[in-house]
């Protein structure tokens, strides 16, 4: 993990600070609701949680790729700032818990044959601990994945370059053809 985290993002590496929130929309968020004398819960804003789970989509559905939490993308510094943060969070409060969560959210909304196939593995790098989730190409009888979101929809990502890009209905026999059609 050491080395990954020297690269920028890419075709198959992605950083995110944190699994499940936005660390900096949290701190505002919390500001103003001690402002307001309201009670604060960790884990307000979760729209990280539903990129991650992009992100696992695009990686299985083009050639794997490597997903460091405790890490930040380039563009926000390159810092090394551990899971720690996620550990606020019930469910994600140590290791077991962290990989058994992700297991289930991955299984639930994208499906089981990505969850089963995801590998975690915890690293410490500069004395932090940060996760590692190695997601593996698709196998081929497993056709390609799509994301179920709250919505109800389900929507297909690949990746390209170091972004996650949605496949619309009409592209999908262009970008799979020889795949997984």
């Amino acid at each position: 993990s050491e080395e990954l985290c020297k690269l920028d993002e890419n075709q198959w590496v992605e950083f995110k600070e944190t699994s499940h929130w936005d660390n900096k929309k949290e701190i505002s968020i919390k500001r103003e609701m001690e402002n307001r004398g309201e009670r604060y819960t960790p884990g307000t804003i979760k729209f990280v949680k539903e990129t991650i789970l992009k992100t696992i989509c695009a990686f299985g559905n083009s050639e794997g790729g490597v997903l460091v939490i405790g890490v930040q993308d380039e563009k926000n510094g390159g810092e090394i700032t551990g899971w720690q943060l996620d550990q606020q969070i019930k469910s994600l409060k140590n290791k077991d818990e962290f990989e058994l969560t992700w297991r289930k959210w991955v299984s639930d909304f994208i499906d089981k044959f990505s969850s089963l196939e995801l590998v975690f593995s915890f690293d410490s790098i500069d004395d932090k601990e940060v996760v590692r989730i190695t997601v593996p190409p698709r196998k081929v009888e497993y056709s390609y994945a799509s994301l179920s979101l709250k919505s109800g929809n389900q929507k297909i990502y690949t990746r390209s370059g170091n972004q996650v890009l949605e496949i619309l209905p009409g592209e999908i026999g262009k970008v799979f053809k020889g795949r997984f059609l």
